[in-house]
């Protein structure tokens, strides 16, 4: 997947990752900025998301930061 490509981005966040009582879900548009072949297969890839909304922003925030 090439740098700058759109893509539909759908997640859902544990309940206990994010500070919920059920999990979160989130759906929203994300553009590629890199993308790595790994090996063995695979791919690392980086995402930004342009129009994340703040409730999703500070879902998403928890969830990173929970696994700190």
């Amino acid at each position: 997947m090439g740098a700058m490509t759109r893509i539909h981005v759908s997640m859902s966040l544990p309940a206990e990752r994010v500070g919920r009582d059920e999990d979160a879900a989130i759906e929203t548009v994300g553009v590629v900025v890199w993308s790595h072949g790994l090996e063995g297969g695979g791919f690392d890839t980086g995402v930004f998301f342009p129009e994340l909304d703040d409730e999703s922003a500070v879902l998403l925030q928890a969830y990173v930061l929970s696994a700190v």
